[in-house]
């Protein structure tokens, strides 16, 4: 886990949708609020607030194979 820094929720959602890049699917889990990548090894989770943290924040999420355990979470804090 590591922090991104910040930006504003349009550009989270820029950077997110280039991160998993073209061909993306939208997963079941979470009403659709997570991007995935054609290849399975990056999702993006769009910014949702977190209680515990008392801000929003997005997730860039990536494993080294197209299934299992997310192995890198990225935060980007959402102003």
């Amino acid at each position: 886990m590591y922090g991104l820094g910040k930006a504003t929720y349009a550009e989270a959602m820029e950077a997110g949708r280039k991160w998993v890049g073209k061909g993306f699917r939208t997963s079941r889990r979470e009403g659709g609020s997570i991007l995935i990548s054609a290849d399975g090894k990056r999702q993006f989770r769009i910014p949702k607030y977190k209680e515990k943290l008392n801000k929003y924040q997005a997730n860039f999420e990536s494993r080294n194979s197209n299934s299992g355990q997310w192995s890198n979470n990225g935060h980007l804090n959402i102003e």
